[in-house]
């Protein structure tokens, strides 16, 4: 069968040329648990709650029943969790805090770049092929190297900004761009933004944002106008949304969505006195990403944004803008950044680049966080 314009064939299937086949264990973090001593159980709520296997999992989070004095492994908020022993070997739940897990329950999460939330769909969608790679001739059973050599389809980490005047000239742009592409829906461009009909149709993951004239943007209503589209973006199954840090954290994020929340903070003057505690104060609102946009005067300022970006292993998305802060925005697995951003045809943001520019003259989808750089120091 001919392949259509634009797509491979990989050893997961027909995936976007850009697009790249990467094992579990590359992509993300498996942690396979460890129960503790018997002896150190307890259901008096002394130590920390274990989740040994299915008896704790409901459908979306796990019940604390209970803890142990003495923790050996230990999963993180927003992790999968996959139990790997015996007849409910697949079942998933995703955490909602820190718990110890037992040896019948693995924890993965995402590596810097990459998505938890969307390579624990990529798990779960490939839950048969577990199950086949099982050992145990009564109870089926998975190991650590097992999961680890799951092949998950993975996206180039580059958000393609798409605004326009109208929802007609927003859906055009959006629809350009191939199969699987991850774009941020201006909503604040448009003139009458409709979030279902930015959302109908889409091909790929989208970000959908709707920023203020104060953090950057062009919406210029009532606020409760404007965080009602964003609420609305969140119930119709957008795979992103992103409020802005000083309108409060949002009271209709339920717990299962803040994976999908984007927290972010604008800064078009210069660098916070104190990013890391501003960082902090963000991520505090349990939103499964932050983003801080700030504007670097000198390439120093970048580093940072880089301890930032470390400190947060893969949750923040963090960035300069102007011309000093290109760099951030090019290499951005350096900055270890979970993603970066790129415009259709014209930056919509001060530093900003097009999507061909990245693709094309920087190779963004090609490169990674250990590539080497090269610099040219010179006195015109």
């Amino acid at each position: 069968m001919e392949l259509k314009k634009g797509y491979k064939q990989t050893e997961v299937g027909v995936i976007p040329e850009d697009w790249d086949a990467s094992p579990l264990g590359e992509c993300g973090v498996v942690v396979m648990g460890q129960s503790p001593p018997g002896s150190t159980y307890t259901r008096n709520e002394q130590g920390v709650a274990l989740i040994n296997g299915p008896t704790e999992f409901t459908n979306k989070y796990p019940t604390k029943i209970q803890w142990t004095s003495a923790p050996a492994r230990f999963c993180r908020v927003f992790d999968l969790l996959i139990c790997v022993r015996g007849s409910s070997t697949g079942r998933t739940n995703f955490a909602d805090d820190a718990y110890a897990i037992g040896r019948g329950v693995a924890a993965i999460r995402a590596r810097s770049n990459n998505s938890t939330f969307y390579l624990s769909s990529q798990v779960v969608s490939a839950v048969n092929a577990i199950l086949v790679s099982t050992t145990g001739s009564t109870f089926p059973s998975v190991d650590g190297n097992s999961l680890r050599r799951i092949l998950i389809p993975l996206p180039p980490t580059l958000a393609v900004t798409i605004a326009a005047p109208t929802m007609d000239a927003l859906r055009a742009r959006r629809d350009a761009w191939p199969d699987g592409t991850f774009t941020e829906l201006r909503l604040d461009a448009v003139d009458r933004p409709d979030v279902a009909g930015a959302l109908e149709g889409r091909r790929g993951p989208v970000l959908v944002t709707c920023r203020p004239r104060r953090q950057g943007g062009w919406f210029d209503g009532a606020e409760a106008d404007r965080l009602a589209l964003l609420q609305q973006a969140m119930a119709l199954g957008a795979e992103a949304v992103d409020v802005e840090f000083d309108a409060g954290a949002p009271d209709w994020c339920s717990p299962a969505d803040r994976p999908r929340l984007v927290v972010s903070h604008h800064d078009f003057e210069g660098m916070p006195t104190d990013g890391a505690a501003l960082a902090h104060a963000m991520a505090a609102t349990g939103a499964g990403t932050i983003k801080l946009a700030v504007t670097p005067s000198r390439l120093t300022d970048l580093l940072a944004l880089r301890e930032i970006g470390r400190s947060f292993d893969g949750r923040a998305v963090v960035l300069g803008m102007g011309d000093v802060g290109i760099v951030s925005r090019v290499l951005f697995q350096r900055m270890h950044s979970r993603w970066t951003y790129a415009s259709d045809d014209r930056g919509v943001a001060p530093g900003q680049l097009s999507a061909r520019t990245m693709r094309q003259r920087f190779r963004v989808a090609q490169s990674s966080g250990t590539a080497d750089v090269y610099g040219v120091v010179c006195r015109p």
